[in-house]
């Protein structure tokens, strides 16, 4: 048992070849990411091909209302919400369009609508997502988008490395989604509507910064954290 444990350990780990939508997402990481001010900035992984999208504002409409008459039926609930978006945008995290841009109607322009989360744990805390998963004329945004490889150290790895020293170190980042800004040119497709809470008028917001909601974040996520890990490893 011994020698076949030894022969095991020697032998060269299995190299692991990644798949064209893996290749092309670290592509685009590598040639968006950018720093500057403190904030890594990036695109989203797009798929290959052209990309038409569908008038999603009629969709994101309806799942406000929805959400409104939630709002109106628990107060607390509502303040809390209201509380978060006032953050986001206090934080440059999201901003509110001018009419002109709203108007504009680019192209790539997608509204995503807005769905909350409890932690079973945090039964006081809602976490804002957005819904890239809901569907307008058939498709949705997370169609458009690459997931990427999965940059996470296996569960394995981790628990190996706990017995090369003495003493175990964990730390947790906040707001680590929202630490990483998106790139102008496709922060359009991070629109977003609410309600006024002073004149009751509903707005058009943009999320500048990754989403709880879109299935690349965790990819783009976790190569900014390594990316920095290794700008400040001495």
């Amino acid at each position: 048992m011994v020698k076949k444990h030894l022969l095991t350990e020697e032998k060269s780990p299995p190299m692991f070849t990644k798949s064209p939508d893996e290749e092309r997402s670290l592509q685009i990481l590598e040639d968006t990411v950018s720093y500057s001010s403190r904030t890594y900035t990036t695109g989203l992984l797009w798929k290959d091909g052209p990309r038409v999208f569908p008038n999603s504002l009629p969709v994101a409409k309806r799942r406000l209302l929805c959400m409104q008459k939630k709002m109106a039926a628990d107060p607390p609930f509502a303040n809390e919400l209201h509380s978060q978006i006032q953050n986001l945008i206090a934080k440059g995290y999201a901003r509110k369009l001018a009419e002109e841009e709203v108007v504009e109607k680019p192209e790539n322009t997608w509204y995503l609508p807005i769905f909350t989360v409890r932690n079973p744990h945090k039964s006081d805390r809602v976490r804002l997502v957005w819904y890239a998963a809901v569907q307008s004329s058939g498709v949705a945004l997370n169609d458009f988008l690459l997931k990427g490889p999965d940059l996470l150290v296996p569960m394995q790895q981790i628990m190996y490395n706990f017995r090369l020293r003495a003493i175990g170190v964990t730390g947790d980042i906040a707001e680590m989604f929202h630490r990483i800004a998106v790139r102008e040119e496709d922060a359009k497709a991070q629109r977003f509507l609410w309600q006024n809470l002073t004149t009751g008028v509903v707005e058009t917001f943009q999320l500048n910064v990754l989403t709880f909601g879109a299935t690349c974040s965790p990819c783009i996520a976790h190569y900014v954290l390594d990316l920095n890990d290794k700008k400040h490893a001495n």
